[in-house]
């Protein structure tokens, strides 16, 4: 399906980067020596991203690698930023460019998992594929634990929650929320752990993740093209719909959809 949502491919030499569009697309910089491209890449202003490569190369080895020893450049144009992101992600995994082989980094996502009956009501999942992926305990989606611990950190102190039970520190009695009054007290059973749990749930519930209503289909307009989106699923355009059902779930896919959701506040309740 992805293949129908660009509008026009183009090859420009590497000398003359003045033609290049200015609009959204995905740009593939093939190399000399061999029969694929050596670096996929994707932007909202092609001819500007492309650039900027050159540009950095003269101070960045990183750059200077994927730029050196490339014959051509080819730039796929679409129709907006979402058709770019799912393309792009196509291409890669079918031309299996060297550069993003070597710049691929660590992709799992990582979300909240609740447990009442714990210690620690909240603790950090760690997801790289869709198995247990629609939990409905899952909560929030971060590239990192890391930035999973400071969004939760700010919850805690924006509602009050105990530093203890959420997992932001490790004590034996108050934790350190407590002393400052930012803690209700469920670290030293002031209150009810139960309560406590319910209060981090409705915190938490705009945040659930994998839930999609019932029936329900978000069309994204991008100029000329309008996707469908059903399930979490990529199921085409408008005029080149797929029955969601005919389609396997796609980690990547979702990953992009999920984030672009997010970006543009686009809400499914």
């Amino acid at each position: 399906m992805i293949e129908k949502i660009y509008t026009t491919k183009k090859y420009f030499d590497i000398d003359d980067l003045s033609n290049i569009p200015q609009s959204s697309g995905v740009y593939l910089f093939w190399s000399n020596s061999a029969n694929y491209p050596k670096y996929i890449g994707k932007s909202i202003n092609l001819k500007k991203r492309v650039k900027q490569h050159f540009y950095q190369s003269k101070k960045n080895l990183k750059e200077k690698k994927i730029t050196s020893n490339i014959c051509g450049i080819e730039c796929i144009e679409t129709d907006g930023e979402l058709s770019a992101l799912l393309l792009e992600s196509k291409l890669i995994k079918a031309l299996n460019p060297l550069m993003n082989r070597l710049l691929k980094k660590n992709k799992a996502l990582h979300s909240f998992i609740l447990n009442e009956d714990s210690d620690i009501q909240i603790k950090t999942f760690s997801h790289s594929n869709e198995e247990n992926f629609f939990n409905k305990n899952l909560y929030g989606l971060y590239k990192s634990p890391k930035q999973a611990e400071e969004h939760l950190r700010k919850i805690a102190n924006k509602e009050n929650l105990c530093w203890k039970l959420t997992g932001l520190e490790k004590c034996k009695n108050a934790c350190f929320n407590f002393q400052i009054k930012k803690c209700l007290g469920a670290c030293i059973g002031k209150e009810n752990s139960s309560v406590h749990f319910q209060r981090l749930k409705k915190a938490l519930e705009n945040l659930q993740t994998g839930v999609w209503p019932k029936n329900k289909i978000v069309k994204i307009n991008e100029h000329q093209t309008k996707h469908i989106i059903i399930n979490w699923k990529y199921c085409g355009t408008e005029y080149n719909q797929v029955d969601p059902n005919n389609l396997k779930f796609n980690y990547d896919e979702f990953k992009i959809i999920y984030s672009y959701f997010v970006k543009n506040k686009i809400i499914l309740f």
